[in-house]
C-alpha cells in the first residue's frame, strides 16, 4: 500500500484507523491517437494540474525515435482528454498539441517528464528532469538562473 502522507504527523493520534478510499480502475484515459503523440505518449511523472476557469491541464511526456518531448491534454472531468493546437511545433507538416521550450542546448531533443506547479507569485514552473522551466502560460523557457534544476517564467517573474 502506498500512502501519500508523512507517518509522523499521525503518529500520536489515537483511535485512527488506516482505511484506504474505494478505488475503481476505469481503463486507460490517454492514448497515443495523433502523429504528435510519437510512438508512445505517457504520464509518469507528469504533472495535472487545475485551471482557473474549471478543468485540468495534463503535461505529458511523447517519445518516437530519438526524441522525447512534452505535450498538453486538457479534460473538464479528468477522464475524458482532448489534445488542444498550440501553435508551437508541427509534427508532420501539422499543428501539434506539443509545447516548443525555448532556450535547451543546440541539438537538444529529450525533454520529458514535466512537474509543473504555480508559484506564490502566480508564475508556472516546469521541472523536466534537471532542467527548470519557466511561462507564462503555455509559452516555456529554459530558465538561465545558473542552476540546473530551475527554468524561469517567460515574463521574468
Amino acid at each position: 500500500m502506498i500512502y501519500f502522507y508523512d507517518d509522523s504527523s499521525i503518529a500520536g493520534i489515537s483511535n485512527l484507523e488506516r482505511v484506504p478510499g474505494p478505488v475503481e480502475k476505469l481503463g486507460q484515459v490517454l492514448e497515443p491517437d495523433q502523429p504528435s503523440d510519437g510512438q508512445s505518449c505517457m504520464s509518469f511523472c507528469s504533472s495535472i494540474v487545475p485551471l482557473e476557469e474549471g478543468g485540468w491541464r495534463l503535461y505529458y511526456s511523447v517519445f518516437e525515435a530519438g526524441l522525447r518531448g512534452i505535450a498538453v491534454a486538457e479534460s473538464g472531468d479528468g477522464r475524458h482528454w482532448e489534445k488542444p493546437m498550440l501553435g508551437q511545433l508541427n509534427v508532420a507538416g501539422k499543428d501539434s498539441n506539443r509545447l516548443a521550450v525555448t532556450g535547451l542546448g543546440e541539438g537538444v531533443t529529450r525533454c520529458g517528464q514535466p512537474q509543473v506547479c504555480r508559484t506564490a507569485t502566480g508564475a508556472w514552473r516546469m521541472y523536466s528532469g534537471l532542467t527548470t522551466v519557466l511561462s507564462c502560460a503555455m509559452c516555456w523557457r529554459k530558465a538561465t538562473t545558473g542552476s540546473s534544476g530551475r527554468w524561469p517564467s517567460s515574463t521574468g517573474r
